[in-house]
């Protein structure tokens, strides 16, 4: 079954492109229960918003990305159950968990303190004020892996003043000592080259690429943490799994 649309009128000149206006309101429409099932096809959504076929084609793709909808060939594009697709959102990283899995993970910390931190309260979107900042080695033995710096909100993050940090998870600490349970999050990932500092710390050369991946942290919807952790790409392995494959269990 098809489902139908109303669709809303896009705006050409805008400066969001038209294919990320149409993907919003599809994502509309599946959020709120306009399409449930099956979404129209390239045709008719071309027909019924006025944009081009590659407009609707990278709208489906970005839908698709992101575990909304699934292409059946020969069938059409369909909505992913909603209890699928909440089963299936992608878990936090955890360098702890994977440092752990293939040795005895040790952190190395540089310094603990409290000080302001201008961007971590711009990326929190939180006012101004000072963070526990925690800056440390990650590695498994002798083998460093990681940069880690971590500003983590007050009162919360004063446990962190007292904590044993050469090994284990920052959120471990948190729950177990300030009753705080880091629910969601966001890591964005980039490249970006050591600097002097970076590259002493890291035992690396100067201009080294390297990955930083940029973490901000939440318990419900108050901000916890802004992270930025500087690892080294050849030593790191990201897999983003989204949607649900044949054969796994729904």
């Amino acid at each position: 079954m098809t489902d139908r649309l109303q669709p809303a009128r896009l705006d050409p000149g805008s400066p969001v492109p038209l294919w990320v206006q149409l993907a919003d309101e599809l994502r509309s429409a599946i959020d709120d229960g306009r399409v449930r099932h099956r979404l129209p096809s390239e045709p008719e959504l071309r027909d019924a918003f006025g944009v081009s076929r590659a407009t609707v084609r990278e709208a489906i793709r970005q839908l698709r990305m992101e575990g909304y909808l699934d292409a059946r060939q020969g069938r059409g594009t369909f909505v992913v159950p909603r209890r699928q697709f909440e089963g299936y959102q992608q878990q936090r990283f955890s360098l702890a968990a994977r440092l752990a899995d293939v040795g005895k993970e040790v952190a190395t910390l540089l310094s603990v303190e409290v000080r302001d931190d201008a961007r971590a309260a711009e990326r929190l979107e939180i006012p101004a004020q000072s963070f526990v900042v925690v800056r440390r080695l990650r590695g498994v033995e002798e083998d460093v892996v990681a940069l880690e710096e971590a500003s983590v909100v007050l009162p919360e993050g004063e446990v962190l003043l007292e904590a044993k940090l050469q090994q284990g998870s920052i959120y471990e600490i948190l729950e177990q000592h300030a009753g705080v349970h880091v629910s969601a999050g966001m890591d964005e990932v980039s490249a970006v080259n050591a600097d002097g500092e970076v590259a002493r710390l890291l035992g690396v050369e100067v201009g080294q690429a390297l990955l930083l991946v940029e973490r901000r942290t939440f318990a419900g919807a108050r901000p916890v943490e802004y992270r930025r952790s500087l690892l080294l790409p050849e030593r790191i392995h990201f897999i983003a799994q989204w949607g649900r494959m044949e054969g796994e269990p729904s």
